[in-house]
């Protein structure tokens, strides 16, 4: 259905849907990789974050003993990266790549209505990274359906 519509708009030919497709697929693939290096990170800096805290709680509430300084610097060091890898991974990072991906899919969705569904979690997913990633998933199957298309109507 979208190489008919390709074909009826003169703008517009087979090879620059396939370039577009092409750059959908990098870009979600660059976001796939950073979101999971951002989870990667928090995962591991809330461990010893619990850990820190449970620590403190049970020292300074059953003995009275205050944690020492390294461990005070190390727990502030923590809730830096934390903080630092939740600011700058997830929330900027979410509101460029969701931006970009966005406008990208809403390019895609003038060739066929199967891509409405992700063009709708993609606006979610700027504000909300599980939508983004549902988004970009969807979005991989229906590319990877197109470009197999494709390559059979070139045979």
């Amino acid at each position: 259905m979208f190489l008919l519509r390709a074909k009826k708009d003169e703008n517009s030919s087979i090879k620059t849907f396939i370039k577009k497709i092409k750059s959908v697929r990098l870009v979600s693939w660059i976001y796939l990789v950073l979101v999971s290096l951002a989870t990667f990170i928090l995962f591991f800096t809330w461990i010893p974050l619990i850990v820190l805290q449970l620590k403190l709680y049970i020292t300074y509430i059953n003995y009275g003993i205050e944690i020492t300084p390294f461990e005070y610097r190390l727990l502030i060091t923590l809730l830096l990266i934390w903080f630092d890898d939740l600011v700058i991974f997830f929330l900027i990072t979410n509101m460029i790549f969701g931006l970009i991906l966005f406008f990208k899919i809403r390019w895609l969705k003038k060739f066929s209505p199967k891509y409405e569904k992700c063009y709708k979690l993609a606006l979610m997913g700027i504000f909300f990274a599980p939508r983004l990633v549902s988004s970009i998933l969807n979005l991989r199957i229906n590319i990877k359906e197109d470009l197999k298309l494709l390559k059979e109507q070139d045979r």
